[in-house]
């Protein structure tokens, strides 16, 4: 019987893998190097996902993003530094000390047992030395106090906006008692450093109302008034007659009337007061009482008589509110901005008005005018003529649709480097380069948007505000502005 000379498969297989052959060597070869790679793999796994995330694989010092231990404090109050003015030295008072400079009394800058604490400041904190602020702000509450917490150990600014205290000013004048000049910390803000955890307290502000009138310490109402314990604030809401830029015959008697609505939190009482405030005096008086009361969230319409001036003119008169503290209070962010009338006297009315015609000006028909001005309101742009030369040319913003620019040929009449606008749903602060040309129609700079080009405004021409300060060198009142589809 023949031999079966087929090796088995398990034979077989060690037969290839022998170790001395060509092809076990290079079967041993890939075998190591499997396994490197997966005992490679294995340890990659192993510190990408450690089984106990908790133990870091080795020992490191805090990185950048180590969190930073937020517990320190910053905390105060604004007090009212009670002192009565005399200019008498050889009286002391109480609570005072005498400034040479002055030669007064002034409060002796330190909150003693009975001074009070004033509400609503708005305390500002900044990074680093003074002056800085930015990082977060504060209002004081009823007892004057203000805090900062969750600080990092470091160095910070505290400022005081004492944009309240200056509201108060102007009916009664004040000023810093605390800290003082010579502390090197200034008047109204001071420099702070901060440890890690650590609690600062007694960063107190002191204010003198210099005129106030003698006070016991114990008796606070008849020192600073009742403590508030609503907000005052107002909004313009419309011009209800005599818009501005409205032409009154000189000496001629009016009647203003604002709508005003109530966006405060207290009710305008009938002891609250309409109040001249600076500008051109055309009223009557100089303050009325409220009509009747106003609730929070209400309008009014406020009038005052007037009378137009005997000269000609732009003439524009600022007005506020006063409350039962004698505090003044107006519109704007911070409730410190007067609202105002403001008239052309005149006796024509239309004097700035020169033609109603339809547009086919040819710039060499005014190659005799000198300087003036062609409004293109097709093409929102803005061309400056010299004679029949043109000189500079801007992309502009005219009125929109519902309110569009008057078309016509016109003359500048008044020109303000800044002023305020208002009107129904907007008020504009400081408004560069201002020319009127037609009754409340303006070239202006517009810092408000960026969409020159296309139709934006209530009706005035819009400038980018480099484009509008060169246009108010170039033109004078006068200048012929012609605007045309």
């Amino acid at each position: 019987m023949r031999e079966n000379t087929r090796t088995s498969p398990t034979k077989r297989v060690k037969a290839q893998g022998n170790a001395g052959s060509p092809r076990g060597q290079r079967r041993l070869k890939w075998i190591f190097l499997t396994m490197a790679a997966l005992m490679w793999a294995t340890l990659v796994v192993a510190w990408i996902y450690p089984s106990d995330p908790a133990q870091p694989l080795v020992d490191s010092e805090p990185t950048s993003t180590s969190s930073v231990p937020t517990s320190s404090t910053i905390s105060g109050v604004v007090w009212h530094d009670l002192c009565e003015s005399s200019n008498d030295e050889d009286t002391l008072q109480q609570g005072c000390v005498w400034e040479s400079s002055r030669a007064m009394y002034l409060a002796n800058g330190m909150l003693e047992e009975g001074e009070p604490g004033i509400q609503d400041v708005e305390i500002s904190l900044g990074i680093g030395r003074c002056p800085s602020k930015g990082l977060a702000t504060v209002s004081t509450g009823l007892d004057g106090s203000y805090s900062f917490s969750g600080l990092a150990a470091g160095e910070y600014c505290v400022w005081v906006n004492s944009s309240v205290l200056q509201k108060l000013a102007k009916v009664m004048p004040g000023m810093w008692t605390y800290p003082k000049v010579d502390d090197g910390k200034g008047i109204g803000w001071m420099t702070v450093s901060l440890g890690v955890g650590e609690n600062r307290d007694g960063l107190n502000f002191g204010w003198d109302y210099l005129q106030r009138p003698a006070a016991e310490l114990d008796e606070i109402e008849d020192a600073v008034g009742p403590m508030p314990t609503c907000t005052d604030r107002a909004t313009f809401v419309e011009d209800v007659t005599i818009p501005d830029g409205t032409y009154i015959a000189p000496e001629k008697a009016f009647e203003k009337v604002w709508r005003l609505k109530n966006t405060g939190t207290c009710t305008w009482t009938q002891d609250y007061s309409l109040v001249f405030e600076g500008g051109d005096h055309l009223g009557t008086q100089d303050d009325v009482p409220l009509p009747r009361e106003v609730l929070p969230g209400s309008t009014v319409d406020l009038s005052m008589a007037m009378q137009a001036p005997e000269t000609k003119g732009s003439y524009k008169g600022y007005w506020m509110l006063r409350n039962t503290n004698e505090t003044l209070f107006g519109i704007g962010k911070d409730a410190d901005r007067p609202f105002w009338v403001e008239v052309v006297v005149d006796l024509k009315p239309d004097r700035n008005y020169v033609e109603s015609w339809s547009y086919s000006l040819d710039p060499s028909e005014l190659a005799d005018e000198g300087r003036w001005i062609d409004v293109d309101v097709g093409q929102q742009r803005l061309t400056a003529y010299d004679g029949s030369a043109p000189v500079k040319s801007f992309v502009v913003s005219t009125g929109t649709a519902a309110h569009p620019t008057v078309n016509g040929q016109f003359r500048i009449w008044v020109k303000l480097e800044f002023t305020d606008m208002r009107g129904p749903g907007y008020y504009l602060e400081d408004v560069p380069y201002t020319m009127y040309f037609y009754q409340g129609y303006a070239l202006h700079g517009a810092y408000w948007h960026n969409s020159f080009g296309t139709p934006m405004s209530h009706g005035c021409v819009n400038l980018k505000p480099s484009d509008a300060g060169w246009l108010f060198d170039f033109a004078s009142v006068g200048t012929l502005v012609n605007v045309h589809p």
